[in-house]
């Protein structure tokens, strides 16, 4: 069985060598961020129409679901003065933030990548 702690440690580590690799710009594009730098070299070529507006519609859906829990995390943290917050919930707020911010971008890039394709298609 593995121990949870090494477990825990080392994925803590990998996420905090990724966070660190993230140089936010905010008046730079989305190619800032790695996953949407890899994103950007996805061949979408292959698709087909219907693939096509089947990933458009995963895109949308997945970045509304994305605002909706940073809308979440939102009224939750401004409650701080009424709640208490252990480290741990913070930390994994903190992540869940970093994540997101690596998320939308990249989901937008696949997406533009997708219109793209679908402009030729159509």
């Amino acid at each position: 069985m593995a121990n949870i702690n090494n477990t825990t440690a080392a994925h803590e580590h990998r996420h905090s060598e990724a966070f660190s690799s993230v140089n936010y710009d905010p008046n730079a594009g989305f190619m800032h961020f790695p996953l949407a730098n890899l994103m950007s070299l996805l061949d979408c070529n292959a698709l087909t129409e219907a693939e096509a507006l089947q990933l458009l519609d995963c895109c949308d859906e997945s970045v509304a679901g994305l605002c909706q829990t940073l809308h979440f995390l939102g009224n939750t943290l401004a409650m701080a003065d009424r709640m208490e917050f252990e480290s741990k919930c913070l930390m994994q707020a903190g992540h869940s933030l970093s994540a997101i911010s690596d998320l939308i971008p990249a989901i937008m890039q696949l997406r533009e990548k997708t219109e793209t394709r679908l402009t030729i298609l159509l």
